[in-house]
This record gives C-alpha cells, sequence and structure tokens, in this order.
C-alpha cells in the first residue's frame, strides 16, 4: 500500500490481498486466478477513513479515471459529500467482472466502509450491476445506497453488435490491436484463456446470455440511468438520429427499469466517440455514432449527478 498526497486529497494505493474473505472464497471456487496475480486492479483510494464511498466503474476507454480525477466532479464529491471515492482502472489485457466484484467487497470491510454509490460508465454500468448482484448473493455487509448508469448495457441483448457475431470477427480484428476482450458472467477458466491474448484483441462482447432478475438487485436503491440521442444520421432536421452503435442504451435504461422500483432515466444529446466525420453522397454521415455525451449538455449531466448523489444523503 502506498499513501500519496493528492493536491487537496489524500490518495492511498491499494491491490488487495488475497486474504480477504471473498478474495478466499472467488480463488478458492477458481483456483487458477491464484496463478494470474497481474489481472488484479490497482485501486486509487480518495479521502479515506469515511464509512460512505462513491466507486466509479469505468468504462473501457483507458483514459476515463485520468479524465474522472481531473475534472470538477471528483473534487465536488468528495467535499462536498465527504465521501471516500475509489477509482481503478481495467488490467491491460481481462475483465472478469465476478473478480472485481470480490477486490472491491474486500477492499471495502479493508476500510471500513458500509455504504456504496456507483457510478458505472458504459461498460462499467454493467460490471457494477455485478457488483450488485453479488453483494447481495453472498451477504456482503455492505449497503449500496444508489446507482447511476452512463450509457450502459444491462446484458448481451443490450450490444449493437451480437455476441455470436463478434466472436466470429474477433480473430480478424485482432490483427489491428482494437481493444481488449469483454468477458462477463460466464466461465472464468474461459475467460483466463481470452485474457492471456492482452490488448491486441477486439473487445469482444463475450456477455453470457444470463439476464439478471429482480431477485438478484437491491430493488428499493435510487437509480439513474443517462442515455443518449444522437444528431440526426444524415444531418437533416426531422430525420432518424444516429444511434449508439455500441449499446442500446434506451433499451439498457427499460431493462433497469424492471429491476429496480426507482428509476430515473435522462436523456441527452450523444455525439461519436470521434469528432471526424466521413462524407457520403447523401451528406455528413456519422458513423462512430453516439456513444459520448455531446459537449453541451455535459454541465447539465454534471448537476443532475451531484443532485442525485446529495439527494441518497439527504434521504437517510
Amino acid at each position: 500500500m502506498e499513501v500519496n498526497e493528492v493536491p487537496g486529497f489524500v490518495r492511498k494505493d491499494l491491490i488487495l490481498p488475497d486474504t480477504g474473505p471473498n478474495m478466499t472464497r472467488i480463488q478458492s471456487q477458481y483456483p487458477v486466478l491464484k496463478e494470474h496475480q497481474d489481472i488484479k486492479h490497482n485501486f486509487e483510494v480518495f479521502n479515506p477513513g469515511k464509512d460512505e464511498a462513491t466507486i466509479v466503474v469505468p468504462g473501457l476507454n483507458q483514459e476515463d479515471v485520468k479524465r474522472f480525477r481531473r475534472g470538477r466532479m471528483f473534487r465536488q464529491i468528495v467535499k462536498e459529500l465527504d465521501d471516500t471515492v475509489i477509482l481503478f482502472n481495467w488490467p491491460l489485457y481481462t475483465h472478469i467482472p465476478e473478480y472485481t466484484a470480490a477486490q472491491l467487497e474486500d477492499l471495502c470491510l479493508q476500510e471500513g466502509i458500509s455504504e456504496v454509490k456507483l457510478i458505472g460508465v458504459s461498460y462499467g454500468g454493467h460490471v457494477a450491476l455485478e457488483l450488485l448482484a453479488d453483494i447481495k448473493r453472498n451477504n456482503i455487509p455492505v449497503e449500496p445506497t444508489g446507482l447511476i448508469t452512463i450509457v450502459s448495457p444491462v446484458d448481451a441483448e443490450d450490444l449493437q453488435v451480437g455476441p455470436k457475431l463478434a466472436k466470429r470477427v474477433g480473430p480478424m480484428l485482432q490483427t489491428i490491436e482494437m481493444g481488449r476482450v469483454l468477458l462477463t458472467r460466464g466461465n472464468i477458466e474461459d475467460k483466463l484463456k481470452h485474457a492471456r491474448r492482452r490488448s491486441a484483441i477486439v473487445r469482444v462482447s463475450a456477455f453470457e446470455d444470463k439476464p439478471y432478475t429482480r431477485e438478484e438487485m437491491p430493488n428499493n436503491i435510487p437509480v439513474l440511468a443517462i442515455t443518449t440521442q444522437g444528431e440526426p444520421l444524415l444531418g437533416e432536421r426531422g430525420g432518424p438520429s444516429t444511434p449508439d452503435l455500441l449499446v442500446k442504451n434506451q433499451q439498457a435504461a427499460s431493462k433497469l427499469e424492471r429491476l429496480f422500483d426507482n428509476v430515473e432515466v435522462m436523456q441527452v444529446g450523444g455525439r461519436s466517440l470521434v469528432s471526424r466525420k466521413r462524407r457520403s453522397l447523401s451528406g455528413s454521415l456519422n458513423l462512430p455514432g453516439a456513444h459520448a455525451i455531446v459537449a453541451a449538455d455535459v454541465p447539465m449531466v454534471h448537476n443532475r449527478v451531484m443532485e442525485f448523489l446529495s439527494s441518497i444523503d439527504k434521504e437517510k
């Protein structure tokens, strides 16, 4: 463990030991995990020592956490809510939500955290759901108090590219290094076979088709689901909008409404993950889709997220 002074905040850098109850549990179930110490997370714990925490579960972009740490929202959460804030990035070549959940659970127990708010961005929203299910499934003494998802899938049906198609094209795309493997809710031994290929593998959407049920979730927590709708596809007002080409995020939000009792859906403008647009005979066609929030709506989203997090504390 390292303790660093970040301007205005104390930061602890942590890698969880194998001796915690939840790491012991999952490694007993899957002994192969002990052989791969390099797939553990490096956690950044800001403002430690509080019994409430906000956990930010990132998307697959390795820049997500760095951007959040530099932003105004991060400082507001620490200063105004006085929460411990937990950040982490994915190991470079694997994504195993069950293993992430076990580490986060042991981190909370180790740090004396009894209540958590979750913010999941893109793929991170799906992982946040796995953490909620794991806490309930294993009776972890940590109480979730709220969830925010931002353009996040709930399960495999919410991916624009189906898992079977993604698996078929994966070997072809790995030669051009387009990302990492999405691995979730399946057999951990199978996940590790893919994990060793490192970041040369495309983000194969290997979600297992096991939709979450209400029985798996803490139905009473408040949920804020932020979705996007893009610009007109062909640059014409009133025409069809550019969809999020990665995630059917509005469909996913509808599923959240079935899983939880108190869900607010906030739709905002979407933009491409890249700013360049390609020209076609019919005009400017925005091929990359609307998976990011348009800049003009970012302040509105920021304010609503902070209001939502603050309201959780006020209702206690």
